[in-house]
């Protein structure tokens, strides 16, 4: 949103360049703004989706992934953007806000919700072959569903293994 914004102001300081020094603070705020939102939103994913989704043997390995692919995002992006400024001006703003509203499918149809679970529980997510959330979601409930019951069956035989303990020992006591 606020590139958008900040390419309209910009467009229109163009095309009143008499207002350009009243513009060009708001379209300067405009692009802090986003920089600010964009920080603290998707600019943290490159740092927190490896260290909950890899399991712990491969976290390591996937944080420097994460890190390496943002930082290579990071260069490129610094190096195009001189040259696509100087190409197609404020239309830079309009493309990278559209860039940007491209990824929300990506990230809705492939990213799953790891809110309150785990980071134990959350390999269930990847059981299946599948790449779509929703199956990610019903082969997460599956498992947990397996493995709730696998701990139920636990409890219930070291229940009925202590009541065989305490039944041998009160039948051992001479009365």
């Amino acid at each position: 949103m606020y590139p958008l914004q900040a390419g309209s102001v910009y467009e229109a300081s163009l095309h009143r360049p008499d207002k350009a020094d009243q513009l060009a603070p708001a379209a300067v705020a405009m692009l802090f703004l986003f920089n600010l939102a964009y920080a603290a939103t998707w600019g943290t994913v490159a740092f927190l989706i490896p260290t909950e989704i890899f399991p712990s043997n491969l976290r390591a390995q996937g944080n420097g992934f994460g890190i390496t692919g943002w930082a290579i995002g990071v260069g490129m992006t610094t190096l195009v953007n001189p040259i696509m400024f100087g190409s197609i001006g404020s239309r830079s703003y309009f493309l990278l806000a559209g860039l940007n509203l491209l990824w929300v499918p990506v990230i809705y149809l492939f990213y799953p919700e790891t809110r309150n679970r785990t980071l134990e529980s959350i390999e269930y997510l990847f059981s299946t072959s599948r790449p779509f959330h929703w199956d990610m979601e019903r082969a997460y409930r599956l498992c947990k569903e397996r493995k709730d019951q696998e701990h139920i069956d636990e409890q219930a035989i070291k229940a009925s293994s202590q009541d065989e303990v305490q039944q041998e020992f009160y039948e051992s006591i001479p009365q």
